[in-house]
């Protein structure tokens, strides 16, 4: 019974079984294919709903019409005009107009060794170096500033000389300059030509300046920087700021003192006034003792300075100062709006150990824009004044208190005579104009997405609002200097 149960059952199931693959199928129907998927030709059985395919129809694939370079991350990408989809498979091509530089190092130690690839548009360079991060000013921002040493060999002791561009002259030692407060990374250099340019017209050049390219004055142009391929933004490639920049040698007579803000350590401070400061940095000599010799002979100077009345200052300053490198600089902060460059980024140079001259450098705050990458209104920044018949400063610091005082002729002269020349709006804007169209809009653009803060940074990068402000701060400083 059991049995005939069993095959029962069994016959059944086969029965309907075989109803089940009779299927009653509709129309051939069609799925369009996109960009990446495929489309099909099928029909459905109306009792079970099976899907039988017909037709396979091949994707369309993505339609593009530009690619786009990544210059963070070297990649060439665009969008599906389609569907939109970004795609990442083009070719990769580094933007021509800047040159790039490479390092790649384990980053331990503070002289870190490192190989280096630099890229010139026609040459590559495949060298060694050790780069160091520069603890002054940029230790207060995201993007840190470096100095690079270049070395022909492995083991780091035969220097490579190098001259990537007619800005700068033969050197194994850079400085990297990340201008992170300057959207425009254009404003140090453009100050730095003005400055360059305002000493050409001297009428009497220390004659170890004259015969130095650019003066003194640093000089550089941008480039394209990453570490380990990971990219660190826009850096201006710099002279270095040694001995090398104004051609010093002689440990004996030869200095250079440099200002610059207090961030942890400095070699000694001098008296700007009766309750303020200014930390210094002896750059040369480096012999220790000799070092000691240029410290007091520079506190010597500026003890004078401090503490002499009027009518002695202007009879012995212009032994122990250049007075007449001295007026260019305080006329130039006033145009460039460099109120950090009142007391700091001042090279103090001497060449015969008596009379030193100062050098401007390290302008990027300037043309409009404060420490902090914010717009600084051509009225906000410092400026003369004439009080009861007496030209001030506008500053607390006594040399350029007693240069104003004593030698107020000789500065309206002088301000004159730059007004005709170099100092006008129209001339900075044009050098301005010259130093930013070496960057590219995507690369502004590079450099905004790698450090997402400086959108917002108020301070201006085009030509035309640097032009604007200089209209209005060369209005203020008429109204006071065009005597």
């Amino acid at each position: 019974m059991k049995r005939l149960l069993l095959c029962l059952f069994l016959g059944f199931t086969l029965l309907f079984s075989a109803c089940a693959h009779k299927h009653s199928f509709g129309d051939i129907k069609t799925t369009e294919p996109n960009c990446s998927l495929n489309g099909y030709k099928y029909r459905i059985c109306s009792s079970c709903k099976e899907v039988e395919y017909i037709e396979s129809i091949s994707a369309l694939g993505h339609k593009v019409d530009e690619y786009f370079n990544d210059i963070r991350f070297q990649t060439s990408y665009a969008y599906c005009t389609e569907c939109g989809l970004r795609l990442s498979d083009g070719e990769y091509e580094p933007p021509a107009e800047i040159d790039r530089l490479y390092i790649y190092g384990v980053p331990e130690g503070s002289m870190i060794p490192v190989d280096v690839t630099y890229f010139d548009g026609e040459t590559e360079y495949k060298i060694y170096g050790s780069i160091s991060k520069d603890g002054n000013e940029s230790n207060a921002y995201a993007k840190k500033d470096y100095d690079i040493y270049l070395f022909a060999d492995s083991g780091r002791t035969e220097p490579f000389l190098m001259n990537p561009d007619a800005a700068l002259s033969t050197y194994d030692k850079f400085a990297l300059k990340s201008e992170y407060a300057d959207k425009s990374a254009s404003r140090n250099l453009t100050a730095s030509a003005l400055w360059s340019a305002v000493i050409a017209t001297r009428d009497e050049i220390d004659k170890n300046l004259a015969i130095l390219p650019g003066y003194g004055a640093d000089a550089g142009f941008p480039v394209l920087f990453y570490t380990n391929n990971n990219y660190k933004g826009i850096y201006n490639l710099c002279k270095p700021n040694d001995e090398t920049l104004f051609g010093i040698d002689d440990p004996e007579t030869q200095a250079i003192i440099y200002t610059f803000p207090f961030f942890g350590t400095f070699d000694f401070r001098y008296q700007k006034s009766s309750d303020r400061y200014v930390p210094c940095q002896i750059i040369f000599p480096e012999n220790e003792d000799a070092a000691e010799i240029a410290k007091q002979r520079f506190l010597d100077f500026c003890n004078f300075v401090l503490t002499s009345d009027d009518s002695t200052f202007k009879a012995q300053i212009g032994d122990m100062l250049d007075v007449d490198a001295a007026i260019d600089y305080l006329i130039c902060i006033y145009a460039f709006g460099a109120d950090s460059n009142i007391d700091l980024f001042c090279n103090w140079v001497t060449y015969d150990g008596k009379k030193w001259i100062p050098s401007m450098y390290n302008l990027t705050h300037t043309f409009g824009i404060n420490e902090s990458g914010e717009y600084l209104p051509a009225k906000d920044v410092v400026s003369p004044a004439v009080s009861e018949g007496k030209l001030l400063s506008g500053t607390d610091n006594a040399l350029w208190e007693k240069l104003c005082r004593n030698f107020s002729d000789d500065i309206y002269e002088r301000y004159r005579d730059l007004r005709k020349s170099v100092l006008n709006a129209e001339n900075i804007k044009a050098v301005f104009e010259g130093n930013a169209s070496k960057i590219s809009d995507e690369i502004y653009l590079s450099e905004f997405d790698e450090y997402p803060e400086k959108h917002y940074f108020s301070g201006k990068y085009d030509a035309q609002s640097v032009y604007e402000w200089s209209q209005e701060r060369f209005a203020i400083l008429d109204a006071v200097l065009l005597k």
